[in-house]
Formats: structure tokens, C-alpha cells, sequence
């Protein structure tokens, strides 16, 4: 009881993972870290339930980096034998036998009322000027009945048991409905080199590729950022700053400046990244601001998240911010991704108790 408890305060859900209020996160514990078999899947077991409510004539669509999960293959094909349409959208390095098999079945020729696609390339922007081939990297689930929408750092694969990451759902027509058109338009595996950002009941969804080398709105975000404390009723907050990233190349090392600055204005800032997957010019940077660092990958287990949380007065006015979604800190320009930013108390809460649990001496380990 006492674990439940805990688990529910953390924003964990345990017991009933698939009943998920409108815009709530959700964040998988490996089993190093305690994590029950719930806990370790929550995501493909809500992605699974949400599928399976889809009704006949209805539309179940997905983009995703790879799929092995049985649980949410099984949905999918009942789903396809209820009439169910299914677009299903990858890349041609998913070589997942769960997929392998979709495309079998639903084959792949979009004009059909089904389909399951491997895009040779990122499906949105196939290469760069440098010849650098670019990923199917969005991870979105979309579902009709219910207006569905699932962003996520994760995949559908099998790694629970050892991979920290997050999703949010939201039930709002106003995302599912772009959300669902831009996974469509993605299956055309054309070049896209800026797509649109959807703006509604509480979601600001960066969609991605974009191509501008300006495009950065964690790094507009932290750039307007104050350290003096605001007040929150009687109480005196020292605003907050947090990041759990997977991936941190050099290109983005104007955030690693950003979190050093802010770290010498006093704020309360810490960083939870894996140390081989860090560029060195971000370790650099960090490392000489002395801004609070932990690996993230320790005891078999891996951060795979990719998350900012500011809570702290932002151009002029008091935020809580989170931005989260599949893009790591890396170039914006050539794989599909998303990045999702909220304002909420209730989300930075949520990610600060998480963070707090990743940051336990057993999950993660400091280093400087």
C-alpha cells in the first residue's frame, strides 16, 4: 500500500495506468529502480488499451522508431480484424519482427484504408545537405474514438525493464486532428523542412524537422529565464531548472552555456544525462559552470528521456514550464520528432518528484 501510495504522488501510475486524465504524464520505473512489471510497461499497456477502444470504421494512427512490443501488435492486428483503419508509420532500420509482420499484413500502399510503412529515411526529411540520412524519430499514437493523442520519449519496444522515459496523453480533438494529419503526411516519405506547431487546450506540440538553425525554444526559454525567487502564496520559491537528456550534442552546447549562467545567478539547476552520449563541449560547459550533473546510466539502466523543467519567472511573468516529447538536444533539421511544451504546476511537480527519484544515490550517480 504504502509503494502504491508513493508511486501515485510521483505521477507513476501503478493500478490503473489506462484511465489517464487529459494532458497527465506518465513515467516508466525500470526494474533496477523497483519498478513492478506494471511500472517497467506502463507505456505499451496504455498504448494497447487506448487501441483496443477504437471502433469499427474508426482510425488508430502511429509513428514510431521501432516496435517489438507483442502487447501493442496484438492490438493493432484485433484492431485491423474489427475493420479498424490502421496507419502505421516507420522507418527501414525498425527491423523488429513486430513490425516486419504489421507491414505484412496490412501491407504498404497508403491509398489503402490501411497500411504500415517503412520510410526509406526519416519519412519527413530523407537527407541532409551533408548527405546524413535522418530518422523517423516522432513517437505519436492517435486513436479516433477518443480523440486520442500520445507523445512520448520512448518506443514501442520491449526496454522498460531498463530505460527511464515519460509520455503524456491528452483526449483534445484540437491535437488529435493535426497530430493525425502530419503522421499521414509523413508516410509520403517526402522532405519536409518545416512543419507546423500545434497550439491547443494546454499542448504547444513543436512538430519537427525545422530547418532554421534559429530554432531552438528550450534555449528562448532559458535565455528569458530569472533566478530572483517568486512568490507562490507565503511561500518563496528559488526557481527550478531540471534536465534529463539522452543524447546532448555539441550543436546544442548554447544550452549547456544557458544552464552555467543560470547556475552562477543562483538558480536551482540540475542535470541527470548520460556522460557518453554528451558531446564534449557540453560536458565542457557544464563542467565549468559547475552546474549540478548525474549519470543517468548506471546498474544496467539508461536514461532515455528527454525533458527540461523551468519553474521560475520567465520573461517578466512566473512559469512552469515543461518541455518534453522524442527530440534529444541534436539537430532540429533532420529527423522527425516532436517537442512538447506545457505550463503547468501539476506537470512541474510531477517531473520535480521524478527527478528527485532518478536522483537517488541506487538510480544515478553524480559526477563532475
Amino acid at each position: 500500500m504504502r509503494r502504491l501510495l508513493a508511486a501515485l504522488l510521483l505521477g507513476l501510475a501503478v493500478s490503473a495506468p489506462f484511465a489517464l486524465p487529459a494532458q497527465a504524464t506518465t513515467f516508466n520505473v525500470p526494474a533496477a529502480a523497483g519498478g513492478s512489471k506494471a511500472e517497467q510497461d506502463v507505456y505499451n499497456r496504455t498504448v494497447a488499451a487506448e487501441i483496443r477502444k477504437a471502433k469499427p470504421g474508426g482510425l488508430v494512427s502511429v509513428s514510431t522508431y521501432g516496435m517489438s512490443s507483442g502487447i501493442v501488435l496484438d492490438a493493432l492486428l484485433d484492431a485491423h480484424a474489427r475493420k479498424v483503419r490502421i496507419h502505421f508509420l516507420t522507418w527501414d532500420k525498425d527491423t523488429y519482427n513486430a513490425s516486419t509482420k504489421l507491414v505484412k499484413v496490412l501491407g504498404h500502399d497508403r491509398r489503402n484504408p490501411s497500411y504500415a510503412i517503412k520510410c526509406e529515411g526519416s519519412c519527413g526529411s530523407a537527407t541532409t545537405k551533408n548527405g546524413h540520412e535522418g530518422a523517423n524519430h516522432a513517437k505519436l499514437v492517435t486513436v479516433s474514438t477518443t480523440h486520442y493523442t500520445n507523445n512520448a520519449s520512448g518506443n514501442l519496444t520491449n526496454t522498460g525493464d531498463t530505460k527511464w522515459n515519460e509520455f503524456q496523453s491528452t483526449t483534445c480533438k484540437a491535437v488529435y486532428e493535426p497530430v493525425t494529419a502530419w503522421i499521414h503526411k509523413l508516410s509520403a516519405d517526402k522532405n519536409v523542412k518545416n512543419a507546423k506547431t500545434i497550439n491547443a487546450c494546454g499542448w504547444k506540440l513543436y512538430l519537427l524537422p525545422q530547418s532554421a538553425d534559429s530554432f531552438d525554444p528550450q534555449l528562448g526559454v532559458l535565455k528569458d529565464t530569472s533566478c530572483k525567487p517568486y512568490k507562490s502564496g507565503k511561500r518563496t520559491v528559488v526557481p527550478r531548472v531540471r534536465v534529463v537528456m539522452m543524447i546532448w550534442e555539441d550543436k546544442r552546447v548554447g544550452i549547456a552555456k544557458e544552464l552555467a549562467d543560470l547556475t552562477r545567478r543562483k538558480c536551482d539547476v540540475r542535470v541527470i544525462l548520460m556522460p557518453d552520449q554528451t558531446e564534449p563541449k557540453v560536458l565542457a560547459a557544464l563542467r565549468k559552470g559547475h552546474v549540478k550533473m548525474r549519470n543517468g546510466g548506471t546498474r544496467g539502466m539508461k536514461d532515455h528521456a528527454k525533458s527540461l523543467v523551468v519553474d521560475a519567472k520567465v520573461d517578466g511573468d512566473v512559469h512552469h514550464y515543461v518541455f518534453a516529447g522524442s527530440a534529444n538536444f541534436g539537430g532540429y533539421g533532420r529527423n522527425t520528432n516532436t517537442i512538447l511544451r506545457m505550463d503547468s504546476w501539476t506537470e512541474v511537480d510531477q517531473h520535480l518528484r521524478w527527478f528527485d527519484r532518478y536522483s537517488q544515490p541506487k538510480n544515478s550517480k553524480a559526477f563532475s
